[in-house]
């Protein structure tokens, strides 16, 4: 590819806006799903229920031992499905409708009730609800991968998904509070009806258009391949040196992107604001909404520099950013001046759409690197180890946050009075676990092996095979 001219992509290539902007409508409920539940169930199920921290901690984690489960049997059988359909339509929609009246079911929990039964009801409702959400999320991840065989138009679709992403991003942190309105008379009447509305308009509608309105191209070449096994599929997946770095790379990001956005939540409020949370949960909002503002004006310019370069030089940039914020974080989360974190959106907020956008981006050039290895289209597979694994960063993220304050000798009885040594302490961590992750990062991310020469190589090896998609 002549880097020093804009890449044409065939018109054949090209993803409709349509399908675009369904696949985006499809990230936002993915959001949802990911963030905004775990989000929203902590100030409903512990603030307004009064369940036990540490026990509702617990009963989140659950689900993530569960979706190990049942994310690659989804793989599997949206892998092996033969419907008129398609091997991913079918479940999108009907995981989006499921999901949704989950959704809305789990927040119908009876006031009343004890304390364990409230946490019973929460356990099984949210196992429940996701397991609708992998019927759902699963094939919807797998489609994304396999909208065109394009290396640049790939980003581009992704683009659009992170697009609505942060949507989801900017948006949701007003949600809770909307529940509290007066309005509503009572503060679970107004969560049911916001858990409703996410149900209905988030998950049933917009989760929904993908599986109305996006070709799957592939669907075609998949009909006649031998039958995707889940075991011979994660060893060969494993065997994958390009899957194996993206893997690691995730993990990496989501366990610190997750952990620093805890811990930056406690320095607002116990270092720069003395323990008044009020103050710095609107404070923490500011942030979380700059980190979406950065990011959508990210999206258009990584498009730009994975499109004329790569998308390992994309992230490699993210990567050398996000270190900086690193260093960057140790000085604006100080009390003199609030106004300075927002100065860390600039330098962290490219990284949340280096995962978003540019590896799954990649994750569909792994796709037709195994295709041409092993003759099978397994994007179901891969979708749902990619996913498992950011599920389980999350997981590794809060438990890290909690032992990291345990560490310091963080005491939430003393409000703004932390010690000298649990404020460095939380500084410390913070600024140096970015900085040591990014060169890390930026170390794995040199043995990446799948450049644009070679995604084209592979494509036309693939095409000669089994045609043209």
């Amino acid at each position: 590819m002549n880097k020093d001219s804009k890449p044409i992509i065939a018109p054949e290539d090209r993803v409709p806006l349509k399908s675009k902007m369904a696949i985006g409508f499809g990230g936002l409920a993915l959001f949802f799903g990911n963030f905004f539940f775990n989000n929203f169930a902590w100030p409903v199920f512990q603030m307004t229920l009064g369940v036990n921290p540490a026990l509702l901690g617990i009963a989140m984690a659950i689900p993530r031992f569960w979706d190990a489960f049942t994310d690659p049997l989804m793989g599997k059988i949206s892998d092996n499905t033969h419907s008129k359909y398609g091997r991913r339509r079918p479940y999108i929609v009907g995981g989006a409708i499921l999901t949704g009246i989950m959704f809305g079911i789990v927040w119908m929990v009876p006031t009343g009730w004890s304390e364990d039964a409230i946490l019973a009801w929460f356990v099984v409702t949210s196992i429940l609800f996701y397991t609708c959400f992998t019927i759902f999320s699963v094939p919807l991840t797998s489609l994304t991968y396999e909208m065109t065989p394009d290396y640049n138009e790939r980003t581009k679709v992704m683009g659009f998904f992170s697009f609505f992403f942060k949507i989801g991003e900017a948006v949701n942190q007003y949600l809770f509070p909307l529940a509290q309105l007066a309005v509503f008379g009572a503060a679970m009447v107004g969560v049911q009806y916001v858990g409703w509305g996410v149900g209905i308009f988030i998950f049933i509608i917009g989760g929904s258009l993908p599986g109305l309105l996006v070709k799957e191209r592939y669907y075609k070449a998949a009909s006649s391949q031998n039958k995707v096994k889940i075991w011979v599929s994660i060893k060969e997946a494993f065997k994958n040196n390009a899957f194996v770095i993206l893997i690691t790379l995730t993990i990496l990001q989501t366990v610190c992107g997750i952990y620093a956005s805890s811990l930056d939540y406690y320095l607002i409020v116990y270092h720069m604001f003395d323990g008044d949370i009020a103050t710095g949960a609107i404070w923490k909002g500011h942030l979380t909404l700059a980190y979406a503002v950065m990011g959508f004006i990210s999206i258009p310019v990584l498009t730009f520099i994975s499109s004329r370069f790569s998308k390992k030089t994309a992230l490699a940039i993210v990567y050398v950013m996000f270190l900086m914020s690193g260093v960057v974080k140790w000085f604006v989360f100080t009390p003199d001046n609030p106004i300075k974190i927002l100065l860390d959106p600039i330098l962290g907020a490219p990284i949340w759409i280096g995962i978003a956008m540019i590896m799954p981006a990649m994750m569909a050039d792994v796709c037709d690197e195994d295709e041409r290895r092993h003759h099978n289209r397994r994007e179901g597979m891969f979708g749902a180890l990619y996913t498992w694994f950011q599920k389980f960063g999350f997981s590794i993220a809060f438990l890290g946050a909690g032992l990291a304050l345990n560490y310091v000798g963080f005491d939430e009885q003393l409000g703004g009075a932390q010690t000298p040594e649990a404020i460095f302490g939380m500084r410390a961590i913070l600024a140096g676990g970015v900085v040591v992750t990014a060169l890390i990062a930026l170390i794995v991310l040199k043995f990446y092996p799948i450049s644009p020469e070679r995604a084209l190589e592979t494509r036309h090896i693939l095409e000669e095979r089994r045609g043209k998609v």
